[in-house]
Formats: C-alpha cells, sequence, structure tokens
C-alpha cells in the first residue's frame, strides 16, 4: 500500500484521491470486515425471555451479577467462542448496555463516562464494566465468595433501588422469581427480587 501510494502521488493527472479511496475501500472489505464478528437480523431484534419476564412484572431496576465472569465461566470456556450464542447469553443476563435494546431500567452500563461516586458503587457491586473502584468482579476467589460478600453488601442495593438481580450463580436470600435456560448449552439464568429495593 506504501509502495502504491507513493507511486501514484507523483502522477500530475491528480487521480491520487480516487486511488485512496479505492485503496481503503478494498482493504475494508478484504481485512477490516472480518475484525468483528455478525450476529444476524432475527437474532437481533428477537426479545430474551428475560427481558419479557421482567416486563410482566413491577417496575425497578435490574442488576446482573458478575456478567463477564458469567460469561467466560459458563459459555466460553466450556462450549468455545460463538457470536450468536455469546448474543443470546448476554441477552439473557441482560448485561449492559443490551438491556437498552428491550428498555428494561438497570443500574449498571458501559459508560467511560460514568461519574466516580456510582463507579465506585458498580464495582462493589460486581459490575464488570465500572472505570474505578474496588472490583469485586476482579477479586481472586470464588465465585461463591463473590456472592456472600455481594450478599452482605444488599443494603447498597436497597438504596439504589435495584429489585431484581440477574445471575447465573445462585445467591442465597432473595425469593427466586424465575430460571430461563439460555443458549442451546441450557445454562441456567435465575432471576431473583429484592422486595426491600427503594423507589
Amino acid at each position: 500500500g506504501v509502495w502504491a501510494i507513493r507511486k501514484f502521488s507523483y502522477r500530475p493527472d491528480g487521480r491520487m484521491g480516487v486511488f485512496v479511496v479505492v485503496l481503503a475501500a478494498v482493504n475494508f472489505v478484504t481485512v477490516f470486515a472480518f475484525f468483528h464478528p455478525t450476529i444476524s437480523r432475527g437474532e437481533w431484534m428477537s426479545t430474551s425471555q428475560v427481558a419479557e419476564f421482567l416486563q410482566n412484572q413491577p417496575p425497578g431496576k435490574v442488576l446482573s451479577f458478575l456478567p463477564g465472569f458469567s460469561q467466560w465461566a459458563k459459555l466460553t470456556v466450556p462450549h468455545g467462542v460463538n457470536p450468536t450464542e455469546t448474543f443470546r447469553f448476554q441477552a439473557e443476563l441482560l448485561t449492559p448496555n443490551l438491556n437498552l435494546l428491550y428498555r428494561v431500567p438497570s443500574l449498571d452500563g458501559y459508560e467511560n463516562l460514568m461519574p466516580r461516586r456510582l463507579a465506585r458503587l458498580l464495582a462493589l457491586l460486581g459490575s464488570d464494566r465500572a472505570t474505578v473502584g474496588e472490583k469485586l468482579a476482579g477479586l481472586d476467589i470464588p465465585p461463591e465468595q463473590k456472592a456472600n460478600i455481594f450478599m452482605q453488601r444488599k443494603y447498597l442495593l436497597d438504596l439504589l433501588g435495584v429489585r431484581y438481580v440477574i445471575s447465573t450463580f445462585a445467591p442465597e436470600g432473595w425469593p427466586l422469581l424465575t430460571e430461563i435456560k439460555a443458549t442451546r448449552h441450557q445454562i441456567p439464568i435465575y432471576v431473583y427480587e429484592n422486595p426491600e429495593a427503594k423507589p
């Protein structure tokens, strides 16, 4: 590419701009198009089972507990990487920011400019999207211990108005509302209610 640009840049007819545009288009089609996996439009447009369930419940914020770790531990490691299956799993877990697709309010979000106070709270509650703070998701302990720490911080969920917790792990102490099987691998995803959530 560099050789061709240098060769054509000395041409007096002024076709350099056209050549650069064509070269960039060819580069995009042959290289960049394969960098990002794609999924079918039908997958994108279908509503997740968890979102449908929550739309029929009393309103309240949701929080997905350890979404990135859950995907890695329950889907990627045992079953490999498949873009469609990954999307299905994330859609059922309502990972940030897929909740926006289904109009389900969530405490967590994928936002590089989120306020530091909120980022620190999200880090304490297991978000792997938090930009600062002591990340519960990053602690080098088993997921069961992370769930216990999460339960000890329940008062934060109450104050922040989190009424529903979505998890692939089973934290004890909350009423289980439903269990959804996600992907063709039938990975269980649990939806819990936090009855003490503030409005």
